[in-house]
Protein backbone atom coordinates (compact mmCIF):
# COMPACT_ATOMS: atom_id res chain seq x y z
CA UNK A 1 0.00 0.00 0.00
CA UNK A 2 1.69 3.46 -1.05
CA UNK A 3 1.34 5.97 1.37
CA UNK A 4 0.00 9.39 0.30
CA UNK A 5 2.55 12.20 -0.89
CA UNK A 6 2.85 15.08 1.49
CA UNK A 7 1.46 18.01 1.17
CA UNK A 8 3.32 21.24 1.61
CA UNK A 9 2.90 22.99 4.93
CA UNK A 10 0.34 25.85 5.21
CA UNK A 11 0.85 26.75 8.21
CA UNK A 12 -0.43 30.91 8.87
CA UNK A 13 2.73 31.60 10.52
CA UNK A 14 4.75 31.03 7.35
CA UNK A 15 2.55 33.91 5.49
CA UNK A 16 3.95 37.34 5.20
CA UNK A 17 0.44 39.00 5.75
CA UNK A 18 0.34 37.05 9.14
CA UNK A 19 3.65 38.19 10.24
CA UNK A 20 2.79 41.56 9.37
CA UNK A 21 -0.12 41.07 11.52
CA UNK A 22 1.34 39.98 14.58
CA UNK A 23 4.18 42.57 14.21
CA UNK A 24 1.12 45.43 13.96
CA UNK A 25 -0.37 43.93 16.75
CA UNK A 26 2.81 43.77 19.11
CA UNK A 27 3.42 47.80 18.06
CA UNK A 28 0.00 48.14 19.20
CA UNK A 29 -0.38 46.42 22.21
CA UNK A 30 3.36 48.25 23.23
CA UNK A 31 1.77 51.83 21.91
CA UNK A 32 -1.37 51.56 24.59
CA UNK A 33 1.25 50.03 27.11
CA UNK A 34 3.38 53.52 26.77
CA UNK A 35 0.91 55.87 26.36
CA UNK A 36 -0.05 56.26 30.20
CA UNK A 37 3.32 56.17 31.58
CA UNK A 38 4.26 59.01 29.34
CA UNK A 39 0.88 60.85 30.00
CA UNK A 40 2.04 60.82 33.98
CA UNK A 41 5.80 61.81 33.07
CA UNK A 42 4.16 64.51 31.26
CA UNK A 43 2.79 66.00 33.99
CA UNK A 44 5.59 65.50 36.23
CA UNK A 45 7.52 67.37 33.84
CA UNK A 46 4.61 70.38 34.56
CA UNK A 47 5.07 70.20 37.75
CA UNK A 48 8.77 70.62 37.54
CA UNK A 49 8.19 73.37 35.07
CA UNK A 50 6.26 75.35 37.97
CA UNK A 51 8.87 74.93 40.06
CA UNK A 52 11.30 76.33 38.19
CA UNK A 53 9.34 79.42 37.28
CA UNK A 54 8.28 79.92 41.08
CA UNK A 55 11.64 79.25 42.67
CA UNK A 56 14.82 81.62 41.90
CA UNK A 57 17.33 79.13 42.65
CA UNK A 58 15.66 76.38 40.45
CA UNK A 59 15.69 78.68 37.77
CA UNK A 60 18.25 77.06 35.63
CA UNK A 61 16.64 73.63 35.64
CA UNK A 62 13.92 75.37 33.90
CA UNK A 63 15.75 74.79 29.67
CA UNK A 64 16.32 71.11 30.63
CA UNK A 65 12.76 71.15 31.73
CA UNK A 66 11.83 72.30 28.67
CA UNK A 67 13.65 70.35 26.02
CA UNK A 68 12.34 67.10 27.88
CA UNK A 69 8.88 68.11 27.28
CA UNK A 70 9.59 68.84 23.29
CA UNK A 71 10.92 65.25 23.38
CA UNK A 72 8.13 63.76 25.56
CA UNK A 73 5.41 65.28 22.78
CA UNK A 74 7.42 64.06 19.98
CA UNK A 75 7.04 60.66 21.97
CA UNK A 76 3.38 60.76 22.59
CA UNK A 77 2.93 61.91 19.22
CA UNK A 78 4.00 58.87 17.72
CA UNK A 79 2.04 57.31 20.28
CA UNK A 80 -0.71 58.71 19.13
CA UNK A 81 -0.71 58.70 15.31
CA UNK A 82 0.39 54.76 15.76
CA UNK A 83 -3.31 53.63 17.45
CA UNK A 84 -4.88 56.07 15.12
CA UNK A 85 -3.29 53.95 11.87
CA UNK A 86 -4.27 51.15 13.77
CA UNK A 87 -7.72 51.82 14.48
CA UNK A 88 -7.86 52.62 11.05
CA UNK A 89 -6.63 49.11 9.73
CA UNK A 90 -9.04 47.41 12.07
CA UNK A 91 -11.91 49.40 10.43
CA UNK A 92 -12.95 51.15 14.00
CA UNK A 93 -11.79 54.52 12.94
CA UNK A 94 -13.82 54.60 9.41
CA UNK A 95 -17.89 54.71 9.39
CA UNK A 96 -18.38 54.91 5.70
CA UNK A 97 -22.29 55.19 5.65
CA UNK A 98 -22.05 58.39 7.53
CA UNK A 99 -22.45 61.41 5.40
CA UNK A 100 -20.53 64.74 5.98
CA UNK A 101 -20.93 68.38 4.86
CA UNK A 102 -17.23 68.65 3.68
CA UNK A 103 -17.72 72.55 3.36
CA UNK A 104 -18.60 73.04 6.67
CA UNK A 105 -15.99 70.60 7.95
CA UNK A 106 -13.23 72.20 6.03
CA UNK A 107 -13.95 76.03 7.61
CA UNK A 108 -13.72 74.56 10.92
CA UNK A 109 -10.08 72.90 10.31
CA UNK A 110 -8.97 76.12 8.80
CA UNK A 111 -10.28 78.52 10.96
CA UNK A 112 -8.38 76.19 14.09
CA UNK A 113 -5.50 76.02 11.55
CA UNK A 114 -5.38 79.65 11.54
CA UNK A 115 -4.30 79.76 15.16
CA UNK A 116 -1.07 77.35 15.13
CA UNK A 117 -0.25 78.95 11.69
CA UNK A 118 -0.33 82.55 13.52
CA UNK A 119 2.59 81.37 15.31
CA UNK A 120 4.44 80.61 12.14
CA UNK A 121 3.40 83.91 10.57
CA UNK A 122 1.69 81.50 7.46
CA UNK A 123 -1.68 82.62 6.36
CA UNK A 124 -4.21 80.30 5.74
CA UNK A 125 -7.36 80.66 3.07
CA UNK A 126 -10.31 78.88 2.32
CA UNK A 127 -12.21 78.58 -0.96
CA UNK A 128 -15.51 76.93 -0.21
CA UNK A 129 -18.93 76.66 -1.93
CA UNK A 130 -21.72 78.51 0.10
CA UNK A 131 -23.89 75.44 -0.15
CA UNK A 132 -23.69 71.88 1.37
CA UNK A 133 -21.37 69.41 -0.55
CA UNK A 134 -21.69 65.79 1.25
CA UNK A 135 -19.18 63.26 1.19
CA UNK A 136 -18.92 60.13 2.44
CA UNK A 137 -17.78 59.18 5.87
CA UNK A 138 -17.83 60.06 9.60
CA UNK A 139 -16.85 63.85 10.86
CA UNK A 140 -13.92 62.76 12.64
CA UNK A 141 -12.20 59.98 10.34
CA UNK A 142 -12.46 62.94 7.38
CA UNK A 143 -10.84 65.57 10.19
CA UNK A 144 -8.22 63.35 11.09
CA UNK A 145 -7.32 63.01 6.70
CA UNK A 146 -7.96 66.44 6.16
CA UNK A 147 -5.92 67.76 9.20
CA UNK A 148 -2.63 65.82 8.40
CA UNK A 149 -2.47 67.49 5.50
CA UNK A 150 -3.21 70.86 6.50
CA UNK A 151 -0.89 70.88 8.93
CA UNK A 152 1.87 69.65 7.02
CA UNK A 153 1.22 72.59 4.51
CA UNK A 154 1.61 75.13 7.84
CA UNK A 155 4.55 73.23 9.16
CA UNK A 156 6.95 72.58 5.74
CA UNK A 157 6.16 76.22 4.79
CA UNK A 158 8.20 79.70 5.00
CA UNK A 159 7.34 82.53 7.62
CA UNK A 160 5.02 84.92 5.63
CA UNK A 161 3.94 82.23 3.09
CA UNK A 162 0.44 81.25 2.28
CA UNK A 163 -1.92 78.12 2.04
CA UNK A 164 -5.07 77.78 0.21
CA UNK A 165 -7.33 75.32 1.02
CA UNK A 166 -9.90 74.61 -1.73
CA UNK A 167 -13.45 72.78 -1.53
CA UNK A 168 -14.47 71.56 -5.11
CA UNK A 169 -17.04 70.16 -6.92
CA UNK A 170 -16.66 66.79 -9.11
CA UNK A 171 -14.77 67.64 -12.22
CA UNK A 172 -15.55 65.78 -15.82
CA UNK A 173 -12.29 63.50 -15.36
CA UNK A 174 -13.69 62.52 -11.79
CA UNK A 175 -17.11 62.02 -11.24
CA UNK A 176 -18.82 61.37 -8.30
CA UNK A 177 -15.74 62.60 -6.35
CA UNK A 178 -15.34 66.12 -4.36
CA UNK A 179 -11.73 67.25 -4.03
CA UNK A 180 -10.35 68.66 -1.85
CA UNK A 181 -7.17 70.91 -2.75
CA UNK A 182 -4.19 72.17 -0.19
CA UNK A 183 -1.60 74.39 -1.71
CA UNK A 184 1.47 76.13 -0.41
CA UNK A 185 4.14 77.99 -0.63
CA UNK A 186 6.62 76.20 1.39
CA UNK A 187 9.84 74.15 0.92
CA UNK A 188 8.55 71.42 -1.63
CA UNK A 189 9.07 67.68 -1.40
CA UNK A 190 12.63 66.48 -3.44
CA UNK A 191 11.47 64.05 -6.21
CA UNK A 192 13.14 61.60 -5.47
CA UNK A 193 10.88 61.14 -2.32
CA UNK A 194 7.88 61.56 -3.80
CA UNK A 195 7.03 57.54 -4.02
CA UNK A 196 8.13 57.10 -0.83
CA UNK A 197 5.68 59.79 0.57
CA UNK A 198 2.65 57.82 1.87
CA UNK A 199 4.80 55.05 3.64
CA UNK A 200 4.55 54.85 7.34
CA UNK A 201 8.09 56.82 9.34
CA UNK A 202 9.30 57.70 5.44
CA UNK A 203 10.13 62.18 5.94
CA UNK A 204 11.40 63.88 3.20
CA UNK A 205 15.12 64.68 4.15
CA UNK A 206 16.72 68.08 3.52
CA UNK A 207 18.28 70.92 4.88
CA UNK A 208 15.24 72.95 4.92
CA UNK A 209 13.57 69.93 6.38
CA UNK A 210 15.95 68.42 8.82
CA UNK A 211 14.72 70.42 11.99
CA UNK A 212 10.84 70.49 11.47
CA UNK A 213 9.09 67.84 14.19
CA UNK A 214 6.99 65.38 12.95
CA UNK A 215 6.43 61.73 13.17
CA UNK A 216 6.12 60.31 9.66
CA UNK A 217 2.51 58.93 10.17
CA UNK A 218 0.36 61.70 8.95
CA UNK A 219 -0.19 61.29 5.48
CA UNK A 220 0.15 57.02 6.14
CA UNK A 221 -2.57 57.59 8.01
CA UNK A 222 -4.86 60.57 5.95
CA UNK A 223 -4.27 57.90 2.58
CA UNK A 224 -5.45 54.95 4.78
CA UNK A 225 -8.72 56.79 5.65
CA UNK A 226 -9.24 58.41 2.03
CA UNK A 227 -8.82 55.09 0.35
CA UNK A 228 -11.16 53.23 2.88
CA UNK A 229 -13.75 55.36 2.03
CA UNK A 230 -13.16 54.59 -1.65
CA UNK A 231 -11.03 57.94 -2.26
CA UNK A 232 -7.72 58.54 -3.34
CA UNK A 233 -4.71 61.42 -2.76
CA UNK A 234 -2.72 63.00 -5.66
CA UNK A 235 0.69 65.02 -4.77
CA UNK A 236 2.26 67.43 -6.90
CA UNK A 237 5.38 69.40 -5.90
CA UNK A 238 8.42 71.49 -6.68
CA UNK A 239 11.09 71.75 -3.91
CA UNK A 240 11.93 75.24 -2.80
CA UNK A 241 8.39 76.33 -4.76
CA UNK A 242 5.89 74.21 -2.67
CA UNK A 243 3.52 71.46 -2.95
CA UNK A 244 -0.33 70.78 -3.57
CA UNK A 245 -2.31 68.06 -2.52
CA UNK A 246 -5.83 67.00 -4.20
CA UNK A 247 -7.72 64.37 -2.01
CA UNK A 248 -10.91 63.14 -3.83
CA UNK A 249 -13.60 61.82 -1.93
CA UNK A 250 -17.03 60.18 -2.81
CA UNK A 251 -20.06 61.97 -2.58
CA UNK A 252 -22.74 60.64 -0.35
CA UNK A 253 -25.20 59.27 -2.19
Amino acid sequence: MTEPHAQPSTHPEDSADVRAWMERRFLTVVSHQLKSPLVAVRQYLDLLQDDAAARPEAAHTRPWIDRSIVRLEEALAIVEDWLALARVEAGALIHPDARTDLAALLAELVADARDAAATSRVGVRLEAPEVPLEVRGDRSSLAAALSHVVDNAIRYNHPGGAVVVRCLPPCAEQPGLARVEVEDTGIGIPRSFLPQLFQEFHRARSAASRDIPGTGLGLAISQRIVQELGGHIAVESVEGEGSTFRLFLPLAG
